[in-house]
C-alpha cells in the first residue's frame, strides 16, 4: 500500500510539472503543444482499444488515429499563424478516407464503425486539438485552467472521502458525491479569487465563471469517460501512468471543457 501510495505521488507530481513547464516554455519552444501532441495520439489509441470491446465494433486504429494527430497538427500550425484554414482539407480527407475504407473492410457493421470513428474524433481529437488555440491565445487562462482542474478534483475528492454520503451517478462513478461536487465547487471558486488578485485588470465576475464551468463540465467530461469505460466493464483507460491509469483518465474533465472554454474566452 506504500509503495503504491509513493508510485502514485511520483506519477502525479511529474506528471504535473511536465505540464506545468511546457506551458511556461510553450511561446518559446512550443513545448505545450508538442506534449499535448503525444497525450493526443496515446488518448485516441486509448478511445479506440476501448471502443473495440464492443462485440459489434471491429476498427482498424491506426487511420482514426492519424486522422485525428492532422486535426491537432492543423489548429497547432493555424494556432501559430503559420497556416491558413485551408489545411483542414486534409483533416477532411482523412475523415472521408475512414468512410471509403469500410466499404471495402466488408464487416458486419459498417456504420457501427463509422459513427465510432466519427465520435473519437469528436469526444477526443478536437477537444484536445483546441488547446493549440488556448496555448496561443492565453497562455495565463491555460495555467489557470489546468491548475482550477487539479484543485476542483483533488479538493472534491478530499471532501467526498471524509464527507460523501449522498451519490451523484451511483450507476456511472460510485465514488462520486454531492458532500465532494459542492465542497469541490465552493473551494474551486475560492481559487479563482487568488488568480483574480493577481489579475486585477481581469474582472472577478470572468474569474467566477470561468471557474463554475471548469466545475460543470469538468464534472460531465469526467463522469462522460466513466460512462464508457463502464459500458465496456473496464477500470482505467490504460496504465501508462503507474497508479493513475491511462492518459483519458487524467484528462476526462477536458473532454467536454476544452471547447467551452475556448468560445468562453472568445467571448469575454
Amino acid at each position: 500500500m506504500i509503495k503504491n501510495f509513493i508510485q502514485r505521488t511520483l506519477t502525479g507530481f511529474m506528471f504535473v510539472a511536465s505540464i506545468l513547464l511546457s506551458i511556461y516554455f510553450q511561446a518559446t519552444y512550443y513545448t505545450f503543444s508538442i506534449l499535448f501532441f503525444g497525450f493526443t495520439a496515446i488518448a485516441l489509441f486509448e478511445f479506440y482499444r476501448i471502443i473495440n470491446q464492443y462485440k459489434e465494433v471491429t476498427l482498424i486504429t491506426g487511420l482514426p488515429i492519424a486522422t485525428g494527430l492532422i486535426l491537432y497538427i492543423s489548429t497547432f500550425l493555424l494556432a501559430a499563424g503559420i497556416a491558413h484554414y485551408s489545411i483542414l482539407v486534409f483533416y477532411a480527407v482523412g475523415i472521408v478516407g475512414v468512410i471509403i475504407a469500410e466499404l471495402y473492410r466488408k464487416q458486419a457493421n459498417p456504420f457501427h464503425n463509422i459513427a465510432f470513428i466519427v465520435l473519437g474524433q469528436f469526444f477526443i481529437a478536437f477537444p484536445f486539438s483546441i488547446l493549440n488555440a488556448i496555448a496561443f491565445a492565453e497562455i495565463y487562462w491555460l495555467f489557470a485552467l489546468f491548475m482550477l482542474i487539479w484543485v476542483y478534483d483533488s479538493c472534491a475528492y478530499m471532501v467526498g472521502v471524509m464527507f460523501g454520503k449522498h451519490r451523484m451517478f451511483e450507476r456511472i462513478s460510485p465514488k462520486k458525491s454531492w458532500e465532494g461536487f459542492i465542497g469541490g465547487f465552493v473551494l474551486t471558486l475560492a481559487a479563482t479569487l487568488i488568480f483574480a488578485y493577481f489579475t486585477p485588470d481581469i474582472a472577478i465576475w470572468k474569474w467566477l465563471l470561468f471557474g463554475v464551468l471548469i466545475v460543470i463540465f469538468g464534472t460531465w467530461g469526467d463522469l462522460t469517460e466513466s460512462l464508457l469505460k463502464r459500458t465496456v466493464d473496464m477500470k482505467d483507460s490504460g496504465n501508462i501512468l503507474p497508479g493513475h491509469g491511462g492518459i483519458l483518465d487524467r484528462f476526462d474533465s477536458l473532454l467536454l471543457l476544452a471547447p467551452i472554454i475556448y468560445f468562453f474566452l472568445q467571448l469575454i
